[in-house]
């Protein structure tokens, strides 16, 4: 399906989003997969770095070096979930490989803002409580847009964010899931993003079925905040249901 990139060095597909929404269970997964040469570590950070773009083709021998010698008849992939929060990582996917294959793995947004949250709450980076959090990412998002950490709303837009990456990636290129059918039904949601990449399926014995969500909470969400949470993402989550042809009845009375 690749054709020659199965034969060079060029990345043919990444797995592009969503943070917090599965993609390490998928790419430990995928690295299990004879055909497929993926990086030694998760997330690459190239096409969300600007750096590695100022100097025409360092950025670039940097990129491949982070993954291993590639064996005949495999083709390379990597999972950055920040790419389709970055504006700019969809044109540069296109100048790069114009045949790249982009899957997102999308999670109920609210959860998501929730578990990103978490996240950096753990790593020290956010010191307000999650209310206060949401109430003044707005504000912060004026001063620095698209902040990696202050983002917990924003990039739950994912209606907003896949058209800006179709204006880039033809749609056909792209294969958008539920974080939920990974947990769910692993052997069927990885089927379909092997029959995406055309290659075999992995077998049974070497599917992981590890937990996809792993972080674990000391207090959940409450009402008033899920409510003020939903009234900012429900516009963009019915866009997404038509976009998509989902229902996402579930993530709107969670």
């Amino acid at each position: 399906m690749f054709g020659w990139f199965s034969r060079s060095q060029r990345v043919a597909f990444v797995i592009a989003g969503v943070q917090k929404g599965g993609t390490t269970a998928l790419f430990e997964n995928l690295k299990q997969h004879a055909g497929l040469n993926m990086p030694r570590r998760k997330e690459c950070h190239y096409f969300n770095t600007d750096g590695y773009f100022e100097t025409a083709g360092n950025g670039e021998r940097m990129y491949h070096a982070m993954f291993s010698r590639m064996k005949r008849g495999q083709i390379r992939g990597e999972a950055t979930p920040g790419y389709l929060y970055c504006p700019e990582a969809p044109a540069r996917m296109l100048h790069y490989n114009p045949a790249m294959r982009v899957i997102v793995l999308l999670r109920d947004p609210v959860a998501r803002a929730y578990s990103q949250w978490v996240m950096e709450r753990r790593r020290g980076l956010e010191e307000l409580d999650f209310a206060a959090a949401i109430q003044a990412e707005p504000a912060r998002l004026r001063m620095q847009p698209k902040h990696p950490v202050y983002s917990y709303v924003d990039r739950g837009r994912y209606a907003e964010q896949l058209r800006h990456l179709w204006r880039w990636i033809p749609r056909a290129q792209t294969l958008v899931l539920r974080s939920a059918a990974l947990l769910q039904d692993p052997e069927e949601t990885l089927a379909a993003v092997c029959r995406f990449l055309g290659i075999v399926p992995l077998a049974d014995e070497q599917i992981i079925r590890a937990p996809v969500f792993t972080q674990s909470y000391e207090r959940e969400i409450d009402r008033a905040t899920w409510d003020r949470l939903m009234v900012r993402l429900e516009p963009d989550i019915r866009e997404l249901e038509s976009l998509l042809g989902w229902n996402c009845g579930d993530w709107l009375a969670s």
